[in-house]
């Protein structure tokens, strides 16, 4: 089938240009490498991070108390969601985690 681009000669949707079609092409590895700084910048200015890495001193004493001892991924985690739900007033948060790292101990400390 033949694609006829509009009339003043404007890709139609759908229509696939080929990168020598535009001076402007670059390919996502380029783009990310030309300006990811920026958009991280960008991106952190416009959603800070809830938690980082600045554990509380009250919450290591409670962790501390603790009958079973967090490693210490799981010890941030916990501060992380702690810190959405306690001081950001969350609902909920999700921790996501493959078979066996602690999902269930994490939740319950």
């Amino acid at each position: 089938t033949n694609i006829v681009p509009a009339a003043d000669g404007t890709p139609v949707q759908g229509d696939l240009l080929e990168a020598a079609a535009s001076p402007l092409a670059m390919s996502l590895q380029d783009f990310v490498a030309e300006f990811g700084d920026e958009l991280l910048d960008s991106l952190n200015r416009a959603n800070p991070p809830v938690y980082t890495s600045q554990a509380r001193p009250h919450r290591q004493l409670v962790l501390a108390s603790l009958k079973r001892k967090l490693f210490g991924a799981q010890a941030e985690v916990v501060h992380a969601v702690t810190e959405l739900l306690a001081d950001r007033g969350e609902r909920a948060a999700i921790v996501n985690g493959e078979m066996g790292c602690g999902k269930t101990t994490v939740g319950i400390a």
